[in-house]
């Protein structure tokens, strides 16, 4: 199984690079740097939840 590692994860290309790549049963390492709501918004529109990603709350 792949894994990848998204900056700015919470919203824009990261937000829609993350989904596609959860589509494809990518292990995920999320970053993103203040918006929790909308984090949380991106993960519980995951369409594949079984797999642990890794959410990282920074500025890169």
């Amino acid at each position: 199984m792949k894994t990848a590692i998204i900056t700015g994860a919470s919203k824009g290309i990261g937000a829609a690079i993350a989904k596609r790549l959860n589509e494809l049963n990518y292990n995920l390492v999320l970053n993103y740097r203040s918006n929790t709501a909308l984090m949380e918004e991106l993960i519980e529109s995951f369409t594949v939840k079984e797999r642990k990603n890794i959410i990282v709350k920074c500025d890169v």
